[in-house]
């Protein structure tokens, strides 16, 4: 499956590019968040993994942050880029914060431990959907109908294996745009 502009539009259940000025909520809470438990600072470098057309990027970017975007979808970084987002090809390096919205469940562990060994964060932001019955299935129903879906696990098991990656749970986030549910993973990850 790739993640062309149909992706964007229909096939994620929904019409993403609709979603800019929640994502600048979001920007602005999580923003507001980390300032204030020390982890941003104005000068912070942001690494928003899985960006999509860059909408939490733009906004953090103009919260004044050095935020930069990656995403495997050439049709959706285009998109980004054409709306001023910074964008890397290849995601390596230190940053202030890493940013792991809605992406990891599209990932292998081995793609996801790659991106660990390869990214480095003083904090990370994870939302992932997750399990209630020991992996079979999403919480979510709509997080199943998403074939690109394809790993499946529950809130204790991610908590493990970001463990294994050196990182550990420290918050559950629950704000009014990025909340931790019964069927969503949704927590700040320092390590």
């Amino acid at each position: 499956m790739s993640y062309e502009e149909d992706y964007y539009k229909t096939l994620n259940y929904s019409d993403y590019l609709s979603r800019g000025i929640r994502y600048e909520k979001t920007a602005e809470e999580l923003s507001s968040l980390l300032k204030s438990v020390g982890l941003l600072h104005s000068d912070s470098t942001i690494l928003d993994y899985g960006c999509a057309v860059g909408f939490l990027t733009k906004a953090l970017s103009d919260l004044g942050y050095k935020a930069v975007g990656f995403d495997i979808s050439e049709w959706a970084t285009t998109k980004a880029k054409s709306r001023g987002v910074s964008i890397i090809e290849n995601p390596k390096g230190s940053f202030d914060c890493a940013f792991y919205l809605d992406v990891l469940e599209h990932m292998t562990d081995d793609q996801i431990l790659k991106v660990f060994k390869n990214v480095k964060s003083k904090s990370s932001i994870i939302r992932i959907p997750c399990s209630t019955d020991g992996g079979k299935t999403y919480h979510l129903n709509v997080s199943n109908q998403d074939k690109t879906h394809i790993n499946c696990k529950t809130k204790e098991e991610w908590k493990i294996f970001f463990y294994s990656l050196g990182v550990k749970t420290i918050l559950h986030l629950n704000t009014l745009t990025v909340y931790d549910t019964e069927g969503v993973f949704c927590a700040l990850l320092l390590p």
